[in-house]
């Protein structure tokens, strides 16, 4: 079984590799997806579009940019600055910001330290089928009160009800 530090390892080892499978610069692939044209969908891992596809509010970019801050990939390491692309990203409902948001939460990494928020996020994120996140907010049970657990349940509810308009994608 891998523990939870190295499912996240893996984790950014597999998105950031993910990241470098891009066509050389000057072929004739690459110059097709340097059009303006091109949707930051196409884009968003490449440099310098990630950015610019972050701020334009695709959660995928946001995702990938804060697992970039999260870890000084290219920019300096800043826990502050990849919770912040990681909310962006997690209120439109994506599901792997939310976990990793729900990370941040219960390490106390960049926002105060709060089981009761990281088990929302770990909820949300579970509650779309996201696997980690469901053996996170398990983990995180274990060591909660009851009354931490359900303010954590109804905090899901709650957010659910308000965001039911959006198409929750992975």
């Amino acid at each position: 079984m891998v523990s939870g530090h190295g499912a996240f390892g893996i984790l950014i080892g597999a998105t950031f590799g993910a990241c470098f499978l891009v066509p050389a610069p000057g072929s004739a692939q690459a110059s097709a997806q340097d059009s303006p044209a091109v949707s930051c969908a196409d884009l968003y891992s490449r440099s310098p579009f990630l950015t610019r596809c972050a701020e334009q509010g695709h959660a995928g970019a946001q995702s990938l940019l804060g697992l970039k801050y999260a870890r000084g990939l290219g920019v300096p390491e800043d826990d502050t600055e990849a919770v912040r692309w990681y909310r962006l990203a997690a209120e439109q409902g994506h599901a792997e910001s939310q976990w990793l948001l729900g990370i941040m939460y219960d390490k106390g990494d960049g926002v105060p330290e709060d089981d009761v928020l990281a088990y929302m996020w770990f909820n949300l994120s579970g509650a779309q089928g996201h696997v980690s996140a469901q053996e996170s907010e398990d983990i995180i049970e274990m060591r909660m009160r009851g009354d931490q657990i359900a303010e954590a349940e109804r905090l899901s509810r709650d957010w659910m009800e308000t965001h039911r308009s959006l198409q929750f994608e992975d």
